[in-house]
């Protein structure tokens, strides 16, 4: 009985033995992950997106075409990263803003921050919020600092006993 040694569909990869038909055997892998990475892709996004890359045959180019697309290149990014962080130094909760609202606007901006490649460390987050609140907060805020380390509070613990107090 002799032994199947190479499937009979064209996607599957032959079978390697030794390194006589690495070559061949490379090759065929490399174009088999790429045409499942590509797959990928093409399904996780919409028909205007679809449009742009449908004609890319491997995912590589595809993809470089998609984050050309969302995050622009460094000439691009750079002047988008600016004017994320001038909004960042100038965020201030206002009168009538509640804290979730303001927690959804410093999320809105570090969630643009980092779909750019950059973020910010969680200290400077918790630090933020506790410098931009109203007066009203300043009791609640001297008592945060001084029970808790500042380093070690979680963002989201912050804004719990915030929402609390207000």
């Amino acid at each position: 009985m002799e032994t199947i040694r190479e499937g009979s569909f064209i996607i599957r990869a032959p079978l390697l033995v030794g390194s006589s038909n690495y070559g061949c055997w490379k090759a065929q892998k490399v174009a088999q992950v790429s045409s499942k990475a590509l797959y990928a892709i093409f399904n996780g996004v919409d028909m205007e997106q679809f449009k742009m890359i449908s004609t890319c045959e491997i995912a590589k180019k595809a993809w470089i075409i998609l984050q050309n697309q969302h995050e622009g290149n460094v000439f691009v990014k750079m002047p988008k990263l600016q004017i994320l962080a001038i909004e960042f130094v100038s965020l201030k909760m206002d009168e009538d803003e509640t804290i979730s609202n303001f927690y959804i606007r410093l999320c809105d901006i570090y969630d643009e921050v980092f779909c750019l490649g950059e973020h910010f460390s969680k200290v400077k987050l918790v630090r933020k919020v506790l410098h931009s609140l109203l007066e009203r907060f300043v009791i609640k805020v001297t008592v945060i600092e001084e029970a808790n380390d500042i380093t070690t509070l979680r963002l989201d613990e912050l804004i719990s006993s915030l929402r609390t107090f207000e």
